[in-house]
């Protein structure tokens, strides 16, 4: 029988795992997201100048424009 030891015994670290997307590529690619998509609105072909439309784009174009400086903004 062979005994075991304390010096028989070695450790290698494994290299650190590291992901494929961090988390501050995937704040950065929604804030684009978010602000492609509030500028789209304006610009997308057949879209509707009415009144009440205007006020809906106005809308959803700040709240879209507020998420993506939020994104962008993150301390990740």
């Amino acid at each position: 029988m062979s005994e075991l030891s304390a010096s028989s015994m070695t450790f290698t670290a494994r290299p650190e795992h590291k992901p494929f997307f961090s988390a501050k590529f995937f704040c950065k690619f929604i804030g684009s997201v978010f602000m492609m998509s509030a500028i789209g609105l304006w610009f997308a072909p057949g879209s509707s100048n009415m009144a009440d439309v205007l006020l809906l784009k106005t809308g959803l174009t700040g709240i879209l424009t507020i998420c993506a400086m939020v994104a962008f903004l993150s301390r990740n």
